[in-house]
């Protein structure tokens, strides 16, 4: 049994996943070894919270640590300076307003808020070689827990933010509970997580990066929608990106095909260029990989 990280309710087990074909994926594909994540498990359990639809592994100590994240912070597009959340979330910020970022990477993102709209901007990052890039671009950071920093700076921002943080975080309910004490009532928290539905692209069951120990929860609109249920918190909208990277979905059809199906492999093989085909005419009722919650603070 297993608690779930917003609630604390008992869930239930909605799925499992082959633990040598996990441990063979990320030292293949990914370069990494990550047994020692799982050492004493014989399986890995998805379960779901009863009361949010949050799916989330568990237990806690299979979550990445420090080295870990070095291993993985300079591989293309970790720390990317723009993407879909930033140009996203843009338009929801106001001018010469007051804005935390919480697991804010280099700081592009807070760098273009402050230059264009006047912002005053506060980041939170963990990770010692992130830190020296935010210092080198004059932005105000701290290497502290949103849970700590949030016991001295309560009612103090308009706009409280994290992309493609959550779905890293075991403690749910102390993390989303810190960055919404941060905010003055009325002041909207802006979050992007990967979109799964219940999987990434509905079938990416084996997607080696949305997997402990990098992802430890896997988010959807119903479980962002609900979490309003929960906290002090109303939906202002939610938005999900537009499907455009065939090669990937591709590749990730491959990858859980080998995982899953291995004798479908050579028949996808075959079918592949007419596949691509398919897939570009039929993009628009794909979801796209991930997905935003703009909320507003009662």
């Amino acid at each position: 049994m297993a608690l779930s990280p917003v609630t604390n309710s008992s869930s239930k087990v909605v799925d499992s996943f082959d633990l040598p074909v996990i441990l063979e994926g990320y030292k293949k594909d990914i370069g990494i070894s990550v047994d020692k994540y799982f050492s004493g498990s014989k399986e890995l359990l998805l379960y779901e919270c009863p009361d949010t639809a949050l799916r989330f592994f568990s237990p806690a100590s299979m979550a990445g640590d420090g080295d870990f994240y070095a291993s993985l912070e300079d591989k293309p597009g970790y720390y990317d300076e723009w993407k879909w959340d930033y140009a996203t979330a843009y338009d929801f910020i106001e001018a010469n307003t007051k804005v935390l970022d919480i697991g804010c990477g280099r700081g592009a993102f807070l760098k273009k808020l402050q230059t264009e709209k006047n912002c005053v901007v506060k980041g939170l990052e963990l990770n010692p070689s992130a830190y020296a890039i935010l210092q080198q671009r004059g932005i105000d950071a701290e290497m502290e827990m949103i849970e700590t920093y949030a016991t001295k700076h309560t009612d103090e921002y308009d706009v409280v933010m994290f992309f493609q943080v959550l779905e890293h975080i075991s403690n749910v309910k102390s993390f989303l509970t810190g960055a919404i004490q941060c905010l003055k009532p009325g002041g909207r928290l802006i979050l992007a997580v990967p979109n799964n539905e219940p999987y990434l692209f509905g079938f990416a069951k084996y997607n080696w990066l949305n997997l402990p120990p990098h992802h430890m929860g896997w988010w959807n609109k119903a479980s962002l929608t609900n979490l309003a249920k929960f906290f002090p918190i109303d939906v202002m909208e939610i938005k999900t990106a537009k499907f455009r990277d065939y090669n990937s979905y591709l590749n990730d059809e491959l990858v859980n095909r080998q995982a899953q199906k291995p004798k479908s492999v050579w028949w996808f093989r075959l079918i592949r260029p007419f596949k691509k085909q398919y897939v570009q005419i039929f993009r628009n009722t794909i979801p796209g990989i991930f997905i935003m919650a703009v909320y507003k603070k009662h």
